[in-house]
């Protein structure tokens, strides 16, 4: 169980204290050498303090466990949605060597370089391409195995800033499922355009007064 200080420094402490202690117990205790990748968001990947004197979950578990994780970095080297400003030096790289895949750079040693960050907080940053849109949503989406376009025509227009969501039916009664697909709706949208495996979902809007179930989608 987590649990948070009375401070942001001492919830930051004490979360990913907890988040590496958690992961030691429900798998390393049990096979100390289970091979795992684990999915994590910005700072958590980290493994080295690199400002704030803040170490973070990656660098917590090397600590408690003797484990060098394998930390590779994405978050800042995602082009924007677009119509959204680029940050400077990765539009620049973007622009420079055109990537139509995923890359990493490498120095002229041919080690790999990392962008935003000190070296020994991340072994290596993918840099994305830019994609355009399809259908109004991400092509890297609609291009994802096993997804495919999922249209949802709209009976009331969303409210602004309201989110279009469509939520697996056997985890729907759940507060906290995670939308198998969702996105911000447009300006005075008639469809919802979802990019969605095959399977049954609730198709629901979420703003910021409550959220309600609107339809069903069979896929």
């Amino acid at each position: 169980m987590q649990s948070a200080g009375p401070s942001a420094g001492q919830q930051i402490e004490v979360r990913e204290d907890a988040e590496a202690n958690n992961f030691i117990a429900h798998i390393l205790d049990g096979d100390p050498k289970a091979r795992v990748f684990v999915y994590c968001g910005y700072d958590h990947v980290l493994k080295a303090q690199v400002y704030g004197n803040q170490l973070w979950f990656a660098g917590r578990l090397k600590a408690k466990s003797g484990i060098d994780p394998l930390s590779v970095g994405q978050a800042w080297t995602v082009p924007p949605p677009v119509g959204l400003p680029e940050e400077t030096t990765l539009a620049a790289i973007l622009d420079h060597f055109r990537p139509k895949i995923p890359i990493i750079l490498r120095d002229a040693a041919g080690q790999p370089v990392c962008l935003s960050i000190a070296k020994p907080a991340l072994d290596f940053e993918v840099l994305h391409p830019r994609l355009s849109e399809v259908d109004g949503r991400p092509s890297w989406l609609a291009a994802a195995p096993g997804r495919q376009a999922a249209p949802f025509k709209l009976e009331e227009i969303p409210a602004a800033n309201a989110l279009l969501q469509a939520v697996p039916q056997a985890e729907a009664a759940n507060p906290a499922v995670i939308p198998a697909d969702q996105y911000p709706a447009p300006l005075n949208a008639q469809e919802a355009m979802f990019y969605l495996r095959p399977g049954n979902y609730d198709i629901r809007i979420e703003d910021e007064n409550n959220r309600h179930t609107i339809g069903k989608l069979t896929v």
